[in-house]
């Protein structure tokens, strides 16, 4: 499993084609629409770093990409690792 840091420009769109296909086959993820995602990247970014100077919401969002070959369990701890940097 590779574990990388949101980037809005490469990323935004597999984030929203993921989050519409897990409402289509959950609908009790209203808390995760789309729009909720986008209103967090960029309403509230908006309001908390270029007006207040803080950090934006996408410096904490990551990414969990697996490959067909990937054990969920495996390496948890060298995970948790790199979500440090």
């Amino acid at each position: 499993m590779k574990v990388k840091k949101f980037n809005k420009n490469e990323d935004y769109n597999q984030i929203i084609d993921f989050l519409t296909e897990e409402y289509k086959h959950n609908k009790n993820l209203l808390c995760w629409l789309p729009a909720r995602f986008d209103d967090l990247i960029f309403r509230i970014d908006t309001l908390y770093h270029n007006e207040r100077g803080l950090q934006k919401s996408q410096d904490f969002i990551y990414i969990f990409e697996e490959d067909k070959f990937d054990d969920p369990m495996k390496d948890i701890a060298s995970i948790l690792d790199n979500m440090k940097d």
